[in-house]
């Protein structure tokens, strides 16, 4: 025995996929305090893949914690601390992969679901990935806390998910009033789907946490900065949450961090807005290294669970101006606007540009003098559209200033498909064949319609003596409307 009773290092708990154990709710049960779980690899689980119920002292610590490998699942909980918890430590944990290959789609998911601790026994939730929390239609939770006392300190919590259809989002979700201090953390939410988003929501009356030094980053629809049930209210962004609550998030920001490469697992910001924008107060300084054991800078560490550099020199495609939705046939430029991310001037790039998958001439741009943060818009030439045919654009950009671009999470940007939009006179005639101009139903003209918009007037007539037409249509919001 040492100072802890129980000690699990190096271990892999990977026995809930085996057919032996088909309904085991937990990867790993603790119990009576002062137990250590550390560099495990705790995976398929039914329920849980720590479990923890009235213990002090606990630590739980560079733990692999997933469910990418089970079809039967439930609720998914990373780590799991209900009851009186005090004194836990759960650092360096990568949490993720909650329904990969799951059957069942509308289960809720929790990265970590953190219970009590006590004033003079605190708790400290450190350096924590939370991803790839995959439910097709449940409610996901990055941080689910019902005690008091749990401090978070630099944590990752990305909760994307383009699949997604449904279910509420939730970054930090707090039912409690007490004291707890969140700083220093990552929230990047870019899930798809109809439920509601959140950064931050409180539902116990006259929550005391501070929260501050935080990236909230949001790029999906629905979404909130934070719900507070002390007003009833709901804040759509930060300016409206702190024009109530002028003390929290003063120093926080809503940035884009630009992850390295997150379809790889690797969360580690790259954008130059965001470096160093951390505190060493409220006790974040007692952690002094990072997720991967890099020592943080002593006074303006990084946000998240990771310690970087921002590059020197690197450049990112932003977004495709031309062509697209509501453009008419005919010839339109092939224009990219592109973003200096590096903290050198940019002066020259090279842009590949794709027409429906195949490569296009390489453009190389020189003598830009793009200062750092500065973006602009670049010309490839011109593209003829003909009516009724698919377009998909892509570019990507590599070579700035000469070199090869290490940094590749951002230099591709991709379209939508689009086609040349509606303008002028249009039939629906159902004895003559269908063409450019001629449809044979209401719903087909319609399909094109929503698909397509439109670049100017369009009319359209149904021929006279040639229906009956009997059909229910739904006409969008579509582009040029």
């Amino acid at each position: 025995k040492t100072a802890y009773e129980m000690r699990i290092s190096d271990w892999s708990s990977d026995v809930c996929s085996s057919d032996l154990f088909p309904s085991h709710d937990t990867g790993t049960l603790v119990n009576n305090g002062h137990n250590r779980v550390e560099n495990c690899l705790i995976k398929d689980f039914y329920f849980y893949g720590i479990y923890s119920y009235q213990n002090d002292a606990n630590e739980f610590i560079g733990n692999d914690i997933r469910r990418d490998g089970r079809t039967v699942v439930s609720t998914f909980y990373g780590i799991y601390m209900t009851g009186n918890n005090p004194g836990a430590l759960v650092m360096n944990n990568r949490i993720h992969s909650s329904n990969d290959v799951s059957t069942s789609t509308s289960t809720a998911a929790h990265g970590i679901y953190a219970g009590n601790a006590f004033q003079w026994q605190q708790s400290y939730f450190v350096n924590n990935i939370i991803y790839d929390l995959n439910t097709t239609s449940g409610a996901v939770f990055g941080i689910y806390t019902t005690g008091n006392r749990n401090n978070f300190f630099n944590n990752s919590i990305v909760l994307d998910n383009p699949t997604a259809i449904s279910g509420a989002t939730y970054g930090f979700y707090s039912t409690t009033a007490d004291t707890s201090l969140f700083l220093n953390n990552i929230i990047h939410i870019n899930r798809a789907g109809s439920g509601s988003k959140y950064a931050y929501y409180f539902s116990a009356v006259d929550h005391q946490h501070l929260m501050d030094y935080n990236l909230i980053y949001n790029n999906s629809t629905n979404f909130n900065y934070c719900y507070d049930a002390s007003r009833t209210a709901t804040y759509a962004n930060k300016t409206a949450f702190r024009a109530t609550f002028p003390l929290y998030e003063a120093n926080s920001d809503t940035l884009n961090p630009v992850f390295a490469a997150p379809g790889s697992g690797s969360f580690i910001p790259t954008s130059f807005l965001v470096d160093d924008m951390g505190t060493t107060g409220s006790g974040t300084a007692l952690y002094s290294t990072d997720f991967v054991g890099t020592l943080r800078s002593t006074s303006t560490p990084d946000v998240g669970a990771y310690e970087f550099d921002p590059p020197t020199i690197d450049v990112a495609a932003v977004s495709i101006v031309s062509p697209v939705s509501g453009i008419c046939a005919g010839p339109s430029p092939v224009m990219v606007r592109i973003y200096n991310s590096g903290l050198d001037t940019l002066n020259t790039v090279s842009i590949e540009w794709y027409l429906n998958g195949v490569a296009q001439t390489t453009m190389n741009f020189t003598g830009l003098g793009l200062a750092s943060g500065d973006s602009t818009n670049l010309s490839l030439g011109s593209l003829t559209i003909s009516a009724g045919l698919p377009y998909l654009i892509a570019f990507n950009t590599d070579n700035p200033n000469g070199i090869t671009d290490v940094l590749n999470a951002n230099d591709t940007i991709v379209g939508s498909t689009i086609y040349s939009s509606m303008i002028g006179n249009y039939t629906i005639d159902t004895t003559s064949a269908a063409s450019t101009t001629n449809y044979r139903t209401i719903q087909s003209f319609v399909a094109d319609l929503n698909t397509r918009g439109v670049c100017g007037p369009v009319n359209v007539d149904i021929v006279a003596g040639t229906g009956p037409y009997s059909s229910e249509v739904t006409i969008n919001h579509f582009a040029g409307s």
